[in-house]
């Protein structure tokens, strides 16, 4: 009986598609040039491969003259995707979601809808945005002991070479980081275990659904691809793992409000709460479920990128050992002015703090332009034209359906953007001498004094995180844990890339090539790195119930 449902539910699908082409026999393009592989192969591997080719001839010859151009979108072959000159930007940042639209651009791009992904939502917004960022330097004490205890065990104790691939250590570090911000210390280890399944399948699931169903048709996949019903199956144990903790909250959070004639009564610090408080604060009660997807987008979207990002700016530290030098002798001086606490058996303890961490300048104008230089990804603030065309202040015009996005990868290695010094030159001191510049003193408020604008995490001088209210509400979080890696990486350990019989002495030369994929760029997560034990004779830090070296 089944099977006969699913049968018919197929035909009536392959019917409505074929009726709704007749009625839609062409799809408006925009009316802008179209760039393509020039030698004829226009391969989808290729694209995968090689899309930046395309992206850095049509920034010279279009974007930076100040007009658009489209290319091949690999999510949609019937509908190019636009890339825009930077004189749009600010019309793009203020647009409203129901004409240029960042969620349906996301749905379209990952048809997260159809495979029970989670969707972005106002409370999901609320939790990050204000919650999270609020709480920050009431965290970094957890989020230490983390790091501390996933690097303690997981990298080698001993003072010989030994190879590892730091890729899956990194994942493994932010992702309990990140658990035990989301769930609590009391859930984190199996939050951990889920979320990192789920994320794995929910990117996977996107591409087996399209390589397999017409558009019209991905609703079938839920009932018949077994990566799909996998990403159901983790929705359900995160559910029912959450399920006691979500009622008991719920029920204090009403015995609280009766007793205390409508004032709140103390709360929990996790995202479970916030974005408990968030629902309520709407007068919906939400479920189990609800709480589960709104946890895996902040999960999803900071997960693999995050760590993708501290090992890419590990590696950069690595090809520089003269700067690396430099970086390990500002965090032992910032480590200097921490409070000290000395334990019964007579260890000192560097107490650091998020303060301590944001005078790691150094270190942060280093991240930035690790950042600047290996880019996650080629294209940022992408939009989808939603309902109906949309007309720009000039008059372009984009039919509705169309993607648009700008060049950040192209813009970040502009010399007429970063000129002091040239853009192709990797300089750790950039943005730190950046913000001491007159120009950039008088940009952020006359007295230089908003020298946080130019920090890892801002959006200013760049658009890797996005741009204006849709710009990544993470970003801080990720700035704080990524420093936090770092700091224990560097203080506890030695690194240095695998010759192969092919070592360089020349800074800047040894990195292993980074791997494009589409219009993202991540660093090499299979290239081993040899690692040790520091011969420091520091000291270590107690954080927790863990021995670090912090």
């Amino acid at each position: 009986m089944a099977i006969t449902v699913v049968v018919l539910s197929a035909l009536i699908g392959a019917w409505t598609w074929i009726l709704w082409r007749l009625l839609n026999p062409s799809i408006a393009k925009p009316d802008l040039p179209y760039l393509q592989f020039d030698d004829g192969d226009n391969s989808e591997h290729r694209y995968k491969t090689q899309s930046r080719s395309i992206l850095s001839r049509g920034y010279q010859e279009y974007l930076k003259h100040d007009k658009p151009f489209c290319m091949r979108n690999p999510v949609d072959k019937d509908r190019p995707i636009v890339v825009l000159p930077f004189k749009y930007l600010e019309e793009v940042k203020r647009a409203p979601d129901n004409r240029l639209s960042l969620p349906l651009h996301l749905e379209k791009n990952s048809i997260l809808n159809h495979i029970g992904g989670p969707e972005m939502s106002d409370e999901v917004i609320h939790a990050a945005k204000l919650s999270l960022n609020r709480a920050l330097d009431r965290l970094t004490e957890r989020l230490l002991e983390e790091c501390v205890a996933v690097f303690s065990q997981a990298l080698p104790d001993n003072h010989d070479w030994t190879p590892i691939h730091l890729y899956p250590i990194f994942l493994q570090a932010f992702s309990r980081m990140s658990a035990r911000v989301l769930v609590g210390p009391e859930l984190r280890d199996e939050w951990q275990k889920l979320s990192v399944g789920y994320v794995s399948t929910v990117l996977k699931a996107p591409s087996v659904v399209r390589a397999k169903y017409r558009p019209s048709l991905f609703w079938l996949a839920k009932y018949l691809e077994p990566d799909v019903k996998e990403v159901y199956k983790y929705r359900k144990q995160a559910a029912e793992l959450l399920e006691p903790t979500i009622k008991s909250r719920l029920s204090k959070a009403k015995l609280g409000k009766q007793n205390t004639g409508g004032e709140a009564q103390e709360k929990l610090e996790d995202a479970i709460q916030w974005l408990l408080d968030a629902h309520l604060a709407k007068g919906r009660v939400p479920t189990p479920d609800d709480i589960v997807q709104n946890l895996f987008v902040l999960t999803t979207a900071s997960i693999h990128s995050t760590s993708a990002t501290g090992l890419s700016i590990l590696f950069d530290a690595i090809d520089r050992p003269n700067t690396l030098a430099d970086i390990k002798a500002e965090i032992a001086r910032v480590r200097r002015t921490c409070e000290r606490h000395v334990s019964e058996n007579g260890i000192d303890t560097a107490i650091w703090t998020r303060q301590h961490l944001s005078k790691l300048n150094f270190l942060d104008s280093f991240m930035r332009e690790s950042m600047r230089v290996h880019s996650f990804t080629q294209l940022t603030v992408q939009r989808l034209v939603a309902s109906k065309p949309y007309t720009f202040k000039d008059g372009l015009t984009l039919p509705a359906g169309t993607t648009i996005s700008f060049a950040s990868n192209e813009y970040n290695l502009d010399p007429e953007i970063h000129s002091n010094p040239d853009a192709s030159i990797f300089d750790p001191k950039r943005h730190v001498e950046k913000r001491t510049e007159k120009n950039h003193i008088e940009l952020l408020g006359g007295d230089g004094k908003d020298k946080l604008k130019l920090h890892f995490a801002s959006t200013e001088d760049t658009i890797v995180w996005g741009s204006g209210s849709h710009a990544c509400p993470g970003r801080f979080f990720a700035q704080d844990a990524l420093k936090i890696m770092l700091v224990f990486l560097l203080r506890r350990y030695s690194f240095k890339f695998q010759s192969d019989g092919k070592e360089t002495k020349e800074e800047g030369k040894g990195r292993p090539a980074d791997m494009p994929m589409n219009f993202n760029i991540v660093p090499n997560v299979m290239a081993p790195v040899l690692v040790k034990i520091n011969e420091t004779g520091d000291v270590p830090d107690i954080v927790g119930d863990h021995v670090g070296y912090m």
